[in-house]
């Protein structure tokens, strides 16, 4: 048997980078899609468009000015707005 040399050689680092750097487009593009998607259909929830309808639905407030669901205003705060808006329609209001 006779002795056969091979020669080995090194990976190309260019190559590698390409491959690295084609992989790294691939996966941008993939998180790219799926934050669109994400988004889009995040929007489709039924509990967001089910609050905006209960509150077009509901009529005009009467007795107060303000509509705080989310109970942050404080009483005084309530009861400044409320006053000044009063005052406000009074003295918009084209009709006695």
């Amino acid at each position: 048997m006779s002795a056969r040399r091979v020669a080995v050689r090194p990976p190309d680092p260019s190559s590698n980078q390409s491959q690295n750097s084609h992989l790294a487009g691939i996966a941008q593009k993939v998180a790219s899609a799926g934050a669109a998607a994400l988004l889009t259909l995040g929007s489709l929830s039924g509990t967001a468009a089910a609050g905006e309808f209960d509150v077009l639905a509901e009529p005009t407030p009467s007795a107060h000015f303000y509509v705080d669901d989310a109970n942050v205003l404080s009483k005084s705060t309530r009861s400044e707005v409320d006053q000044k808006l009063k005052i406000l329609e009074v003295t918009l209001t084209p009709f006695p």
